[in-house]
């Protein structure tokens, strides 16, 4: 899909998949800032868009580089709560 328009966002890179779907990074060609909402948080990731195109659903969110939260938990052989009480603290 690397190279494909979906919609009006170009994909760039595949970052993940999982059993509910694929993460992939892409470029929105439109430059289209408006936010599908007003939730604005260091703690919250921004969604800018929600579309269906060629029977495939997909949501269009903020990029945050970094780990996977399953990263940073395998990190540790306590439980999550410190690695929440980091990452919220942020």
């Amino acid at each position: 899909m690397v190279g494909q328009l979906i919609s009006h966002y170009r994909i760039e890179a595949k970052l993940g998949s999982g059993d509910r779907g694929v993460s992939f990074r892409a470029w929105d060609t439109r430059l289209d800032a408006e936010a599908a909402s007003d939730l604005n948080h260091p703690n919250i990731i921004t969604i800018y868009d929600i579309d269906a195109t060629g029977g495939a659903d997909f949501i269009a969110m903020e990029y945050v580089a970094g780990h996977t939260l399953h990263h940073l938990l395998s990190l540790d052989e306590l439980t999550g709560n410190i690695w929440m009480t980091e990452l919220g603290g942020r």
